[in-house]
């Protein structure tokens, strides 16, 4: 049984579960005003016809084979005292793969994990057009774990516990405005019987549980902006997302687990992994309260990762 359509899905959902702000994925560095309140509700879907191996090297899916998924994503920012917020990120994923030539049709549907993140206005020029944040967060294992995603299911979540921290900015270089953000990702280890539905003693007949090591993450969001006129902006952006290399032994005897759990393909979830992706689309202002944001994405200089068109969209409202 492979068990690739599980692992990859994990990585997918890093990319896509960031889509909430301005311009997309790039965070902007503004803070939200003290009392203030803001809501946004984000929409991705990707149709993926192909992967990009640990090389780099594009393999296409084979005949019969599909996947689709779609992320809804719930954004809420509170304002509080002295510069800061309060930011909780909560996703909704369905997704749907089937191939023919290994006989599966697996689906996924349900909350993903939430992020709850505290930001603070750190830099702000006189004229309020250049801005520098600090962010810090906490990812909770919510969705359905990558360990045990249940019969014929995909996974929503990663089922670890998660830490953020990392800085956002924003540069006004008339015309254009420049946004960047860089963040490191601790991914805190776990222990299960089970991995990618399957129980551990399947993999190792004398064993029950593995220990899987933590891991890091750097991410990293470059976005140019162009405002044509006071209610509309061309964007373009680059995404990064460097996964690095995790470690998995049998908590019984501490032998190595990594060979045994990639002998169905699961070498996706503990391999360096490169996710890039190029965005361009507009955001439309039609009222001080209210920003709609819309594009598409595609791979470049991806590694382990889908290859294929994301299709996007966001609406913001201030209260």
């Amino acid at each position: 049984m492979s068990t690739r359509r599980n692992i990859l899905l994990v990585l997918l959902l890093e990319a896509a579960l960031s889509l909430h702000a301005r311009p997309f994925v790039t965070d902007d560095a503004e803070i939200a005003k003290e009392g203030k309140n803001s809501i946004s509700i984000g929409y991705s879907s990707a149709n993926p016809q192909g992967v990009y191996d640990g090389s780099g090297s594009y393999i296409p899916f084979p005949n019969g084979d599909s996947r689709q998924e779609q992320t809804v994503l719930m954004d809420f920012k509170y304002g509080a005292a002295f510069g800061s917020e309060v930011e909780v990120r909560l996703p909704y994923f369905t997704g749907h793969y089937v191939s023919v030539s290994k006989a599966l049709d697996l689906t996924a549907a349900g909350l993903g994990d939430i992020w709850l993140i505290g930001g603070n206005q750190s830099v702000e020029n006189s004229s309020a057009s250049d801005k520098a944040a600090f962010k810090v967060g906490v990812k909770f294992p919510n969705g359905k774990s990558l360990f045990s995603p249940g019969p014929a299911q995909l996974p929503t979540g990663t089922g670890t516990w998660d830490f953020m921290a990392g800085t956002a900015t924003r540069e006004k270089r008339a015309p254009f405005i420049l946004y960047g953000n860089f963040y490191y990702v601790y991914r805190l280890g776990a222990a299960s019987d089970t991995f990618a539905g399957l129980p551990i003693s399947s993999y190792n007949s004398s064993e029950r549980t593995i220990n899987v090591g933590p891991s890091s993450q750097i991410r990293y969001n470059i976005a140019v902006e162009y405002p044509i006129n006071t209610g509309l902006s061309f964007i373009m952006e680059y995404n990064g997302v460097t996964q690095y290399e995790a470690k998995a032994t049998y908590a019984g005897s501490g032998l190595d687990a990594v060979p045994a759990l990639s002998a169905n393909d699961t070498e996706f979830y503990f391999a360096r992994s490169i996710i890039g992706r190029a965005s361009v689309g507009a955001s439309i202002t039609p009222t001080e309260k209210v920003l709609i944001t819309g594009g598409a994405s595609l791979p470049v200089a991806s590694s382990t990762f889908y290859g294929g068109l994301m299709i996007f969209a966001n609406l913001s409202i201030g209260l």
